[in-house]
């Protein structure tokens, strides 16, 4: 993705390796503003989307058709 987009890679959760990787609010301060793509698996509780707006972050959100 950084190839395309020129934005680096970034991670958004607490820990690598967490089976849930809910967002981390002091990790979402410290990429706030420097351009990065977020490649992260977490559920749409209300915490998330809750962080989701309040750092104007736009999801895309992949389905697998069967």
């Amino acid at each position: 993705m950084t190839s395309i987009t020129g934005y680096e890679h970034g991670y958004a959760a607490c820990a690598y390796g967490n089976l849930e990787q809910e967002l981390y609010l002091p990790r979402l301060i410290d990429i706030r503003g420097t351009g990065v793509v977020i490649q992260q698996h977490f559920k749409a509780n209300a915490a998330n989307l809750e962080l989701l707006k309040a750092f104007g972050m736009r999801p895309v959100v992949q389905v697998e058709m069967f």
